[in-house]
């Protein structure tokens, strides 16, 4: 009996699993059928609701759903703002044009530009600034896989969207749980940025390259630790991709760095192809200002708002939805940040805009994400998430260490979201570390491992492949090698994870570098 609990427990998140990665189900109609088979253990009494379970749970999925959709609409209309205008395109063109060498300018807009494009906006928009660039710069083969690699911003992408989730489903604080992700993720992108230069060239660019690889991916891993535990956790991703980028660029114009040897890839298109990202007819290329006005101006919308004691109070107790899981003031969304950022691009420049076409674009996510929201508090209010945790805590320390960020990644994986992979097993995961005693750790490594893994999601991997289709004419190329590929480097960021948790809980280290 005391194994078949822990089976029956985790039934309904096999199902879900076996319906995205095996019958390849859209990860909401997966989640349904979870939801049915935890629903059927509910009635059979295996697990039980608890007194008032049903409410608490569908209001506490109902409020976190809402504050999803806060980000996501504002986020979408943005983008769509953004690309009209021709930012992310000018963007692109100015990265191509910096007189280093090629690998650098990779590295440079795989570890700065990119995270922090992806971090101001999310939903792979960041890809419409790397794509064109990195096929102008290198043969399809190598920009197909560099072009994933970018997608490594995740916990903090959308503004920070998946921790302020992680957060509320785990009752840790937002400014806790971002610093700890900084510290569990603190060795991946070390890790992307030597992957990279593998791509590009093997041994022999690491030999050149490697130390510039490594320090500009230490570099973000620090940008993100400081801005997380002093600043402000929406803005990190954005602060610390535009730092590093700056420090990068700094570097290779001190250092004096070529353009590499053969300047850019044979039969790539030239500078100015158009695409997804560009311009429509008749638009001027956008200026410095104009490129960096939507990120500086979300990031003085947020920060002033958090900087003035009286104002944060006021948003923080003006429109106030909570159950006796969470608490969400509406106000404080970094949605709002966004939302008077995409009216104020668009009222200097119009542009038109669709309505539909942008809520259309959100209603699969946001209704992915309420389908795992309501599967994670069902579970949470009959005691499966309790069943589960109290049966994996029972192998202890070092193989606690693998199996919470093995459990984050396939969650991430199948949902190709880090909010989805955090709604799913977030819960689940805080109790497991509540029970071995370092509740905040376990829930930054499922936070971390949910949102590093999302670069192998096959819909990230068709998205890839759609704008090298649609902005540089590439060739399609193979959407199984281009997983095995992203699988590859997954299992090097795995180990990461699994050593940057071991070091941290193993060693004390973690009292020291996170807030009391």
């Amino acid at each position: 009996m005391s194994f078949l609990l822990p089976a029956g427990a985790i039934a309904p998140l096999v199902v879900v699993l076996g319906a995205i990665l095996i019958l390849r189900r859209a990860a909401w109609v997966s989640a349904l059928a979870g939801l049915a088979v935890a629903g059927l253990l509910t009635v059979s009494g295996a697990f039980p609701l608890q007194e008032g379970g049903a409410v608490t749970g569908m209001q506490t999925a109902a409020i976190l759903t809402l504050g999803v959709a806060l980000v996501i609409v504002p986020g979408l209309w943005l983008n769509e703002v953004l690309r009209k205008q021709g930012i992310v395109d000018g963007i692109a063109k100015r990265v191509e044009a910096l007189p280093f060498a090629r690998e650098r300018i990779a590295l440079v807009l795989l570890l700065g530009l990119v995270p922090a494009v992806e971090a101001l906006t999310g939903f792979g928009v960041s890809l419409f600034l790397a794509v064109p660039v990195l096929f102008r710069l290198f043969d399809p083969a190598r920009a197909h896989r560099l072009s994933l690699l970018g997608m490594n911003i995740m916990p903090w992408g959308t503004l920070a969207l998946a921790t302020i989730v992680g957060a509320a489903l785990s009752g840790e604080e937002v400014r806790a749980l971002g610093t700890a992700t900084s510290l569990t993720s603190a060795l991946v992108f070390p890790i992307i940025g030597l992957s990279a230069l593998v791509t590009l060239g093997g041994a022999a660019a690491l030999r050149r390259d490697g130390g510039f690889a490594a320090a500009l991916g230490f570099l973000l891993a620090a940008f993100l630790y400081a801005n997380n535990r002093w600043l402000f956790v929406e803005t990190a991703g954005v602060v610390a991709g535009i730092a590093t980028a700056s420090v990068g660029i700094v570097w290779c114009r001190f250092a004096r760095s070529p353009r590499g040897e053969h300047g850019r890839a044979p039969g790539a298109p030239g500078p100015g192809t158009p695409g997804l990202g560009a311009p429509g007819p008749g638009t001027s290329e956008p200026g410095i200002f104009r490129l960096a006005l939507p990120y500086v101006l979300v990031m003085v919308l947020i920060g002033s708002s958090r900087a003035v004691g009286p104002v944060w109070d006021w948003l923080g107790d003006a429109l106030v939805l909570e159950t006796d899981r969470i608490r969400f003031a509406v106000l404080t969304s970094p949605g709002v940040a966004l939302a008077a950022a995409a009216a104020a691009m668009q009222a200097l420049r119009p542009v038109p805009v669709s309505p539909a076409v942008v809520l259309g674009r959100a209603r699969l996510p946001v209704l992915g994400v309420f389908a795992f929201l309501v599967l994670a508090q069902l579970m949470r209010e009959t005691g499966m998430i309790d069943t589960i945790a109290q049966a994996l805590v029972a192998f202890h320390g070092p193989v606690l260490y693998a199996i919470v960020p093995a459990l984050g990644m396939v969650a991430g994986f199948a949902t190709a979201s880090n909010v989805g992979g955090n709604a799913l097993l977030m819960p689940m995961q805080h109790d497991i570390g509540l029970a071995a005693g370092s509740p905040l750790l376990f829930a930054a490594a499922q936070n971390s491992a949910a949102g590093h893994v999302v670069f192998t999601s096959l819909p990230i991997i068709l998205l890839v492949l759609a704008i090298a289709r649609d902005t540089a004419g590439a060739a399609s190329a193979r959407e199984d090698e281009l997983l095995r590929f992203s699988l590859k480097v997954a299992v090097a960021v795995f180990a990461a994870i699994v050593a940057a948790l071991a070091l941290l809980d193993g060693t004390g280290l973690a009292a020291a570098l996170l807030p009391a």
